[in-house]
């Protein structure tokens, strides 16, 4: 388990910080091209890559302020991304069924799954990505 020194709340803030910008890019550029009448499935994967290229970068540079570069680590970035998108909608949908007959389940599976994934994220990247 990582401990919670003055390194990993900085890095906690900047990890926050940048998924608020990569939601912001993936926000705009999907409404964006629904305006000029792109398919909505295709924004919506083209806007989720902006932000996750732009995620990627970002925190490499900023956030953990990592000197790892090249090819292995874009790999293993997208690995991560995908374990996470798996985990994400998988507990979206396991929290739906589970509280199938309560209102608010949707809100509260896609509030959980979203944390439970921005905590893998954080994780993975600290851990195995951009580990220096």
């Amino acid at each position: 388990m990582l401990a919670v020194g003055n390194k990993n709340k900085k890095q906690m803030i900047r990890f926050f910080i940048v998924g608020i910008a990569c939601v912001a890019v993936d926000f705009t550029s999907y409404f964006g091209m629904l305006i000029i009448e792109i398919d909505y499935f295709f924004a919506k994967g083209l806007s989720f890559i902006l932000g996750a290229l732009l995620g990627y970068f970002v925190n490499r540079s900023y956030t953990f302020q990592s000197t790892k570069k090249g090819p292995t680590t874009f790999v293993y970035f997208s690995f991560l991304y995908l374990v996470t998108f798996i985990v994400n909608v998988g507990l979206n949908k396991l929290i739906i069924g589970l509280l199938m007959n309560y209102q608010l389940n949707f809100i509260i599976a896609f509030i959980t799954a979203t944390i439970a994934s921005t905590i893998l994220n954080f994780l993975g990247m600290k851990a195995i990505v951009f580990k220096n």
